[in-house]
């Protein structure tokens, strides 16, 4: 849609139409997951609440709340599979007897379950600080009987021990920043899918530093707490051997993202890939060591 189409459909239309495009999208993400029809219908008509169902590829079981938040997560990661490695990381990790992989920003477990799909003797931290959504990872790790191979803990990742606010739900979970646009700003047509469900909570915030150390492969998505992480004068000493990253305006500071992001990486000895998704200033990419 052009600038010029888009300025002759009143606002309410546009927000429709995104909304539409965004629930088909889900809707055809449903062949990722059994029951099909099930997750399918619970979209279609806007059913509020948490079902279980069976990935196809791996036969694993995941619990989703309807609609639309986690659904997308369903589409992005399980349907995409927007995390699965390059090849030069892939082929690394398939050396290593048991990967140690970090999961910052773990969600529901979607992008756990992709990484024990494609590595299936690593060990997993994950860490989900959202109160409601920690407790669908832990189902998840349950009934899958994942528990000596993915640790869960509760908190926000940072570079200092600590406690902060917390609002927002599912993806759109974020530290309480005043003055600052989020990603539900943006696109505040989804804002109806909050309703309800947004609250403030009190997350406990970790130095995350030492638990990345030695990493085979981290994965960070925390709505702009990546900036204070890659920026911090002991992460390029870590020894992460690979990192799949996606980076937000929000806390950036600057308003090329990418440039900013490539430039940390490659800093701190990364060989940088290119954005595999970009929207504007949010994107995401792969960074390993040669």
């Amino acid at each position: 849609m052009t600038d010029r189409v888009a300025t002759r459909i009143p606002e309410r239309v546009q927000h429709g139409l995104f909304d539409a495009l965004v629930r088909a999208t889900i809707v055809s993400s449903a062949r990722a997951v059994a029951p099909s029809a099930r997750f399918a219908l619970n979209e279609i008509f806007g059913v509020r609440g948490v079902r279980r169902y069976r990935l196809r590829r791996s036969g694993r079981t995941l619990f989703v709340r309807h609609p639309v938040m986690d659904a997308w997560v369903v589409h992005e990661v399980i349907n995409r599979r927007a995390y699965a490695p390059p090849p030069p990381v892939q082929q690394a990790l398939e050396r290593v007897d048991t990967p140690r992989i970090v999961d910052l920003g773990a969600h529901i477990g979607a992008s756990t379950l992709l990484f024990l799909e494609l590595f299936p003797t690593a060990r997993v931290l994950a860490l989900e600080p959202n109160p409601e959504t920690v407790e669908l990872l832990r189902r998840m790790v349950a009934a899958n009987g994942l528990e000596d191979q993915c640790e869960v803990r509760q908190a926000a990742a940072g570079v200092a021990d600590g406690h902060a606010a917390m609002e927002g739900s599912s993806i759109f979970s974020h530290f309480v920043r005043p003055d600052t646009v989020e990603a539900v700003d943006l696109m505040p047509t989804l804002r109806k899918y909050q309703d309800g469900q947004a609250h403030h909570a009190d997350v406990e915030v970790v130095d995350v530093l030492p638990l990345l150390r030695g990493a085979d492969l981290v994965k960070m998505d925390i709505e702009g707490g990546e900036w204070p992480i890659l920026r911090d004068p002991r992460f390029a000493s870590l020894g992460i051997s690979a990192l799949v990253l996606e980076y937000h305006p929000q806390g950036a500071g600057v308003a090329d993202t990418t440039t900013e992001v490539r430039d940390l990486l490659s800093g701190a000895g990364f060989t940088v890939g290119e954005p595999f998704e970009q929207h504007g200033e949010l994107g995401a990419m792969w960074a390993w060591r040669d």
